[in-house]
């Protein structure tokens, strides 16, 4: 009999079902809508702030012009360059060309944060949409960061696990432990602040590597004090999107990683110095709580024991007094083995 080669409707369901359950798609799921969310958030920005910038940009050529009728000696030409020179000399050039992925990089810092300000919104209606945007997108982009922390952490333990087989039959699990954390946060401060800094320094003409450092730093941690932000001086538009995307890529792994050290560190009380001040006595307390639960289990048996023997001593009235004192040594001692098995 020849089969179908079609598969069937339940088998297709059930494939369907198993592949929207696995973990794998729910994480591309999330981080799927979150980008969704992020390119609509820096549409409405763009969409809402053009026409503010372009009334700005206008009320500029006013003045501009204004200034140059009342000192006719300074030539027009002269007076743009010195203005260019300003917006570069305090990193604003962004602020009087704003694009699309302009408004990306700040919907970006908006969500996880950062916040750096060199590109404020101007309009009422920008400022009411980012109060909006927020609400709902930094705990959206918190879950998000939670998910992709707890696949690291998954990875991370199977090097754990790895040192344990190597290095268990000779240093203590607590030693194992904080030099996976240490190999582990050393690896990130490499690749998530050391190493981006030296291309920051190649990238950007007038930042030296402490400069680049700095920005890494405080971008990666979610301060946001930065006096100047990457591409800024850059002209070219093609070339300052494409910069500007690889960064807040950079951004986004670095944060990751940096919270991913945190919970690494966070899971050893050893040497988890705040949570060993707050609570001094955090390490002994799981075993503490186990001994008290064995010691209620057995308060617990005794009870249990004791009304039985006294129901089987009321109930036999055939069975004289020594053998209900055999019959209850042998019942309590049985009791015993029992709650120690």
């Amino acid at each position: 009999m020849a089969t179908n080669p079609v598969a069937s409707p339940k088998v297709t369901a059930e494939w369907m079902d198993r592949v929207i359950s696995s973990s794998v798609t729910r994480y591309f799921g999330i981080f799927g809508a979150y980008i969704v969310y992020l390119l609509v958030g820096s549409s409405i920005f763009d969409a809402i702030e053009v026409p503010a910038v372009q009334e700005r940009q206008r009320m500029l050529e006013e003045i501009r012009d204004d200034f140059l009728q009342k000192n006719a000696c300074v030539e027009r030409d002269v007076l743009d360059a010195y203005v260019t020179d300003v917006f570069d000399v305090f990193g604003h050039n962004n602020v009087t060309r704003p694009t699309f992925v302009t408004w990306l990089f700040f919907s970006s810092t908006l969500l996880t944060t950062i916040g750096y300000g060199q590109v404020p919104p101007l309009s009422y209606g920008s400022k009411v949409f980012a109060i909006c945007y927020c609400t709902l997108g930094v705990p959206f982009t918190l879950v998000l960061l939670k998910a992709i922390t707890e696949k690291l952490m998954d990875l991370t333990s199977q090097f754990l696990e790895f040192l344990n087989t190597k290095l268990g039959h000779l240093y203590r699990p607590i030693h194992i432990r904080t030099l996976h954390a240490a190999l582990i946060t050393t690896t990130c401060i490499m690749f998530v602040f050391l190493f981006p800094a030296a291309v920051f320094s190649m990238l950007e003409p007038d930042w030296t590597f402490l400069d680049s450092f700095y920005y890494s730093y405080m971008s990666v941690t979610t301060i946001g004090v930065v006096d100047t932000l990457p591409a800024s001086r850059i002209q070219n538009p093609e070339t300052e999107a494409f910069y500007k995307i690889c960064v807040l890529v950079y951004l986004f792994l670095g944060l990751c990683f940096t919270l991913l050290c945190l919970a690494i560190i966070n899971e050893i009380p050893q040497i988890n110095f705040l949570l060993q001040f707050l609570h001094p006595d955090h390490g002994h307390h799981s075993s503490k709580k186990s001994h008290r639960l064995k010691e209620t289990d057995s308060e617990k048996t005794g009870l249990v024991v004791t009304k039985t023997i006294r129901k089987n001593k009321y109930t036999d009235p055939n069975v004289d007094g020594d053998s209900n004192f055999s019959r209850q040594t042998s019942i309590s001692f049985s009791s015993d083995n029992d709650d120690g098995r």
